[in-house]
């Protein structure tokens, strides 16, 4: 798990992953019918939906700040991709837990469980524009100061992460989910449509 990152690389690696996330989506969730996507594995867990929703929760929030904090940042500051971003302990935590190899089981707080039974085209038409608004967002983050910018858990008031690690633990979350979702798919009584 990197934790240290040159800015150019570390946006390069991210737009990246996030275009491989949209690939997997369009083609291997999206062509699935409502009732596939909404389908429960066991009760008590999630449908691919319900993964994508959750994120659609949480990423709203992180999303809005990033973008805010960028927003603020005065045009004529340059951008300084050369400069190096290390994720501070708060940032390693939080990606350790939200990494998608980690082995750790943490329940969603209640502000970020999907509502029940969610309507599917919403929720991936949603979870789709957020992927493309932060891959918007990603090439005008080196403008920022991903270190000294701080941003404030929506869980948590006294809990603050860097920019950067925002960021990076953002993509793992997603891939988590994409990869609990494709889960969903690969069981053998996933329904054929």
């Amino acid at each position: 798990m990197k934790t240290e990152y040159i800015i150019a690389d570390l946006v390069e690696e991210l737009s990246q992953k996030h275009r491989t996330i949209l690939a997997t989506l369009d083609n291997q969730l999206a062509p699935l019918s409502d009732s596939q996507k909404t389908w429960k594995p066991a009760p008590g867990s999630w449908s691919i939906t319900e993964c994508l929703a959750h994120l659609n929760l949480t990423h709203t929030y992180y999303i809005r700040q990033i973008q805010k904090k960028v927003d603020d940042v005065p045009r004529t500051v340059p951008a300084a991709p050369e400069k190096r971003f290390t994720m501070s302990q708060n940032g390693k935590l939080m990606l350790k837990a939200l990494d998608p190899a980690s082995t750790w089981k943490l329940p969603a707080p209640a502000m970020a469980r999907p509502r029940a039974n969610p309507d599917p085209e919403s929720v991936f038409d949603r979870f789709v524009e957020l992927e493309n608004l932060y891959l918007e967002l990603l090439p005008q983050t080196p403008r920022l100061d991903l270190e000294g910018s701080k941003v404030i858990s929506p869980f948590f008031n006294w809990l603050k992460f860097r920019a950067g690690d925002v960021l990076i633990f953002v993509t793992a979350h997603t891939q988590r989910h994409i990869n609990q979702a494709l889960r969903v798919i690969q069981r053998p009584d996933f329904p054929m449509a």
